[in-house]
């Protein structure tokens, strides 16, 4: 007899192999190769070693972003972050970068760039007006998760930070 089918989530996966836990898989950050380093975190974050500067693709989602930052830190590599690019705007993807922008001030860095499709601040500014409207009732909504910079009543200190184009990176 099979067992029973069981919803998948955070805790159910804690203690399952990686190819079990799929997306939910939260356990240690891998080195994939001298220089490339895969951080998992929900929405997960790679990091490249371009010699003097660390290029990350993808940040996290908002809360989960210092956990990694602290991973790459304690781990892997100690250069500055140069370059943040943003695959697509979900919010599991996109909304560590203040995260990023803190961290990289708290360390005395020059502040990273941020690449992203030209299209990505307007769907930054569609989830501050979901936000506004966002209930108890709808509280796995991913607008409930949004961090607090993306409060109606506070402007997204990432919204202006975005350059269209991609740039050579270092």
């Amino acid at each position: 007899m099979t067992e029973p089918a069981r919803n998948l989530d955070y805790a159910a996966a804690r203690d399952l192999p990686e190819e079990q836990a799929a997306i939910f898989y939260l356990g240690p950050s891998k080195l994939v190769t001298p220089g490339v380093v895969f951080l998992p975190a929900f929405a997960n974050v790679s990091a490249f070693d371009c010699g003097d500067a660390v290029l990350v693709i993808d940040t996290a989602q908002q809360a989960r972003t210092p956990r990694v930052l602290q991973d790459l830190r304690d781990n892997y590599l100690q250069a500055p972050i140069g370059t943040v690019v943003y695959t697509h705007g979900h919010v599991d993807h996109a909304t560590g970068g203040q995260a990023i922008l803190d961290h990289s001030a708290a360390r005395g860095d020059q502040r990273p760039r941020f690449i992203a499709h030209k299209a990505l601040p307007a769907r930054f500014d569609r989830y501050k007006l979901l936000a506004a409207r966002t209930t108890t009732s709808t509280a796995s909504s991913s607008t409930s998760r949004l961090p607090p910079a993306f409060s109606p009543t506070q402007p997204s200190p990432i919204r202006t930070r975005f350059t269209t184009t991609a740039r050579r990176l270092r």
